[in-house]
């Protein structure tokens, strides 16, 4: 294995760290470290709690009182959380518990006791019983879906390009792929040099994008760490129904300026499927993720369902680029005035990262970077690198393979990029549209030793492309405001024109990127009349929380209960660029008040982030750092968030 600079420091473990040394077996809980079960469905935890009510004895020989395949709705009524081997032995503690009325048995060992009784919602793996009838769900018949507001004729047309999984330091935007994406896009717009990721996986990155709010005014009340993976994608973190789906940006959009709006490819992990929630704000829902021959959600084809096998080569990334042109040609043959977004979302390169049967043997030489965080852990870094065992040669091979997969993949992603460009020339529309391309977070091939996925707060993580290209905007220019992806709503709704939400945390920053205002659309000049730039950003804001063991056990996990951070990145006066993590496993319900390890690097001698220096660094700069991130982590709405 690669030696490890490691120098004088040691660990910096806090006086009241809970955790105890990773358990032999693999296991993370049970042993020093205490688990939660995940929250119940996402039905569930938005139906109406009844209030409080005096009941009989629960009697659990009673049939007519026990309900098998539902779950109870009635977080406000929990009293207590056990284990337990059976229902009946759930429904024997309820009956032991004086202020206990029903309970909930589930996920075949969990019994939650309860002082009230809640609606049911189906639940194949729950049993729930009461002393009384518990009714089952009422739920209120949606409500209408809003209509657009008046068109805004003068409005300019949205394109969001945002890919998978794409990386920007590992070779997702190396000299092999996007090319044409570089020269078209990149060549005609601005690069934002310092753009980050705020939250390293997919469903909360993709929740803050849509709503504009950083994690932690969007999180549910699931508990960290978890005792299993809570979802897809950490999706069982996210408060998706109340706090994102129904505060969209693309929403603003459809009622402030008339926008037509589509979805093509990827809404959330587990699939959206235009939920209730979201109130209607695409117009057009074409929803998928499968890469060959896939079947999509299809809210234009009969029972909502379309088969991609013999459309576009069956191909996802070329089925979603070829629906994204017939839609736009459709809405603006039927209403030429009227502005439209899209959203257009391939899957690519996320795993299993299949590529197109004509791409299948391209990328021959891609590989992973063998830089210096390559195959490379230390004992000074938190658990979950710190126990990675060296790389073996069959990983290397594995890692490398992903790369070129990862590498074909891409190569789709360039062709309709460029595609969606060219069809908008052909269409007349292109000098009156804006293009955003971007990713949802970074990757790991093999640097701290995590062989895939993503997660860490390290650069290859977060650091994503990040361009703007359109009306007004300079050529071939770059940016260098630490953006992240809640800033993206807001100069969306800038750049064509409207108000921003207060409860958004991101900045507008059109005007830092329209800087010859008269050659865009006259909506969006009237709009930058009345903006004003946003305040610096010295550095940018992460959180993440452990989704759950994943691969714990296997030689490299890829997700422990360690890894759950609010961290900084960017300068610091005096001490140049810098990366900083508070740690805390229970960070979820602590509010990172019992954090157990720091880290900190100089991100302009140790460019890798191979050399945690917490330990040495001076008291004021830790100071400094940690009131820094508790503000972000703090903050609600642009105000309190810049």
């Amino acid at each position: 294995s690669p030696a490890m600079s490691l120098g004088i420091l040691i660990a910096v473990v806090t006086a009241n760290a809970r955790i105890g040394q990773e358990p032999a077996n693999g296991d993370d809980c049970g042993k020093g470290v205490t688990c939660f079960p995940c929250l119940g469905s996402t039905t569930a935890l938005h139906t109406t709690e009844l209030a409080p009510q005096t009941l009989g004895m629960l009697n659990c020989s009673n049939q007519t009182q026990i309900h098998v395949g539902s779950c109870q709705s009635n977080k406000k009524g929990l009293i207590a959380t056990k284990s337990v081997q059976s229902a009946g032995e759930c429904c024997a503690a309820c009956t032991a518990n004086a202020d206990c009325v029903s309970f909930t048995y589930w996920d075949q060992t969990q019994c939650h006791l309860f002082q009230s009784v809640g609606q049911l919602s189906p639940g194949s793996d729950c049993v729930t019983g009461a002393a009384s009838a518990i009714p089952g769900p009422t739920p209120n018949p949606p409500a209408p879906v809003p209509p657009p507001g008046p068109v805004c004729s003068d409005c300019p047309n949205i394109v969001l390009m945002f890919t998978d999984d794409q990386d920007l330091t590992l070779g997702g935007w190396g000299d092999d792929v996007m090319t044409k994406t570089k020269q078209v896009l990149q060549g005609g717009g601005v690069f934002a040099v310092n753009w980050t990721i705020h939250t390293p996986i997919c469903a909360p990155s993709r929740a803050e994008l849509l709503s504009g709010r950083y994690f932690q005014n969007i999180q549910n009340a699931a508990k960290s760490p978890p005792q299993t993976l809570c979802g897809s994608g950490a999706v069982g973190h996210v408060d998706l129904q109340e706090k994102v789906y129904p505060h969209t940006f693309v929403q603003e959009l459809r009622l402030q300026k008339g926008y037509a709006t589509g979805l093509f490819g990827k809404c959330m992990n587990g699939g959206c499927k235009n939920p209730t929630a979201m109130n209607g704000a695409f117009d057009r829902w074409f929803e998928g993720t499968d890469y060959q021959n896939g079947t999509f959600y299809d809210n234009e084809s009969p029972g909502s369902t379309f088969h991609a096998a013999g459309y576009a080569g069956g191909y996802l990334t070329s089925v979603i680029g070829n629906k994204t042109i017939d839609w736009i040609k459709n809405i603006t043959a039927t209403n030429p005035s009227r502005p439209f977004f899209v959203y257009f979302a391939p899957h690519a390169p996320h795993s299993p990262a299949t590529p197109a049967a004509w791409y299948a043997n391209a990328c021959p030489n891609a590989a992973s970077p063998r830089n210096p965080a390559y195959n490379y852990s230390s004992p000074l870094f938190h658990n979950l690198v710190a126990r990675q065992p060296p790389l073996s040669l069959s990983d290397a091979e594995t890692i490398d393979e992903l790369a070129r997969k990862r590498c074909q993949t891409l190569l789709s992603v360039d062709d309709s990029y460029t595609e969606i460009v060219s069809a908008l020339e052909d269409m007349n529309l292109h000098h009156k549209t804006y293009y955003l391309v971007s990713s949802d977070h970074g990757y790991n091939l093999g640097q701290h030793r995590l062989p895939s996925n993503k997660f860490l707060l390290y650069d290859h993580s977060l650091r994503i492309p990040m361009l703007f290209m359109g009306p007004g905007i300079p050529q071939g220019a770059t940016i260098g405001y630490r953006g992240t992806n809640v800033d993206v709503g807001p100069t969306i709704i800038g750049l064509a024109g409207g108000v921003v939400p207060d409860g958004m945390d991101g900045q507008n920053i059109a005007p830092l990127l329209v800087t010859s205002p008269e050659l865009a659309m006259s909506a969006t000049q009237a709009a930058l009349q009345n903006a004003t730039s946003p305040p610096p950003r010295p550095a940018s804001y992460h959180l993440y929380y452990n989704q759950g063991p994943w691969e714990v056990g296997t030689p490299h996990a890829l997700d422990d209960w360690s890894n759950t951070y609010i961290g900084l990145s960017g300068e610091f006066s005096g001490y140049g660029t810098l990366k900083y993590a508070e740690y805390d496993p229970y960070g979820k319900q602590s509010n990172f008040s019992s954090v157990y390890l720091y880290e900190l690097f100089n991100l302009d001698t140790d460019p890798f982030e191979l050399n945690n220096i917490y330990a040495s660094a001076p008291a004021q700069l830790k100071s400094t750092l940690h009131a820094e991130v508790r503000r972000f982590f703090e903050c609600a709405g642009a105000a309190q968030c810049g």
